[in-house]
């Protein structure tokens, strides 16, 4: 094995062992707030924080990857003046948009609830849930830990939100507390962990001599690392697509079947995150190493290593699905009580889907370390966006099964198309 495919390895080991403690700690809470609040109840909870991850998803600004991008050089080079300046460009706007996100969520959320039915408990409480929106507004300190190969601490943290969560499930069970008791935990979660993120980062570019960000203008890093703005746009366009339809669905399934067909999505959905969070930790992971390769122009390596992780990637999500294949019902019974046993359909469809769809973080990722992640905006933009009206279509025609049907629709031609593109990209740079 080569050492760039072990340096990806122990990255995605150490991301995956607070991941690991997530998932099932995710799963307790879940299972727990499920029970508690039944299918419709349970449906209002997921969609209020669907809309939030929408939100946070498209809105908000995902900067890790230019930051991983341009930072290598000055940390290489020991020019910490530079990393200062591109730490500053993406928090700068990332800051920015994330207000932009809280301000729509707040008054949009409210208006959402009122519409859909939601009760008057969720309307009463939905302003206050926009500030959970800060939950993804942490990725230029992600991006920070990432560059400086902090992934033990991203492990580590990666536990932060489920661990807290679930604390206050037990808090909002034990006092009774409802849909409003469970809002005000989440929330208080997700604000702890943006918050706890961006701390551990900027202590970190302290420590290390880098100092604080401090203020500057961007002109400055445009003029000093041409492309950036270019890169940063793109890059983030092409991660907010990737990500936009799994966001939507649990809407759309609200929108066109009601808040229960919701809520047993979710839970579903939920329930195969065993195949999601691989998928993007070996993306996230691969990032850092990838880059360095192409960086190097080592294209040779990384063919192998692209190769070998698709495999490993592709064989582990068939593994897990065929386990949720036979045993559908009976998983979401465990989970959700007696009324979520009716979800064990969507999903064993959701599990394959997810399954022919875990090679596609990290090819993603590649195109973008290629400089060329407008090809990956591309697949991600004309498979998504077609995924979203389809979907509306097919569970209209065959109920909640057919949100199951488009998702694998789309997962082999995402797949395909990023593969495809992927592998021509790495013939004409070795040619």
């Amino acid at each position: 094995m080569s050492e760039s495919l072990k340096r990806a390895g122990l990255n995605f080991s150490k991301l995956l062992s607070g991941k690991a403690v997530g998932a099932v700690l995710s799963v307790v809470y879940l299972a727990i707030a499920a029970r508690e609040l039944g299918p419709a109840g349970f449906g209002v909870l997921a969609l209020m924080h669907g809309v939030i991850q929408f939100l946070g998803g498209t809105v908000a600004f995902s900067g890790w990857q230019t930051l991983v991008r341009y930072g290598q050089r000055p940390l290489r080079e020991g020019d910490m003046a530079g990393l200062r300046s591109v730490f500053r460009f993406t928090a700068s706007i990332e800051a920015v948009l994330a207000l932009v996100a809280i301000l729509i969520a707040f008054f949009f959320l409210p208006y959402a609830a009122r519409a859909g039915g939601w009760g008057a408990e969720a309307e009463a409480w939905a302003p206050f849930y926009a500030f959970t929106i800060l939950m993804a507004a942490r990725q230029t300190p992600f991006g920070l830990l990432q560059l400086y190969r902090k992934f033990t601490w991203l492990g580590i943290h990666a536990a932060v939100m489920p661990v807290t969560r679930l604390i206050g499930t037990l808090v909002v069970v034990w006092l009774g507390l409802g849909l409003p008791g469970f809002l005000i935990a989440w929330m208080a979660a997700a604000v702890f962990e943006g918050v706890s993120l961006w701390a551990l980062a900027l202590w970190l570019l302290h420590r290390e001599g880098a100092g604080w960000p401090g203020l500057g203008r961007f002109r400055e890093t445009l003029q000093r690392f041409p492309g950036i703005g270019r890169y940063a746009f793109v890059s983030n366009a092409d991660y907010t697509l990737v990500n936009v339809t799994p966001l939507a669905i649990p809407l759309l399934v609200g929108a066109v079947l009601g808040p229960a067909a919701a809520g047993l999505f979710t839970l579903a959905a939920r329930a195969t995150n065993a195949l999601l969070q691989p998928a993007i930790l070996i993306g996230q992971s691969g990032f850092e190493v990838i880059s360095d390769l192409a960086s190097r122009k080592r294209w040779a390596e990384l063919k192998v290593m692209l190769a070998k992780g698709t495999a490993y990637a592709i064989g582990f999500g068939l593994l897990i699905a065929a386990i949720f294949l036979v045993s559908g019902d009976t998983v979401m019974a465990i989970f959700g009580g007696p009324e979520f046993a009716a979800a064990g359909g969507i999903l064993a469809l959701v599990a394959i889907a997810r399954a022919l769809a875990m090679a596609q973080p990290g090819l993603a990722a590649a195109l973008a370390a290629l400089s060329h992640p407008g090809t990956s905006l591309a697949i991600s933009a004309g498979t998504g966006l077609l995924a979203i009206p389809a979907m509306v279509w097919a569970m209209r025609t065959y109920d909640l099964d057919g949100a199951g049907y488009v998702m694998i629709g789309q997962a082999v031609a995402a797949t395909a198309l990023a593969a495809l593109a992927t592998s021509l990209i790495l013939r004409s740079k070795s040619a």
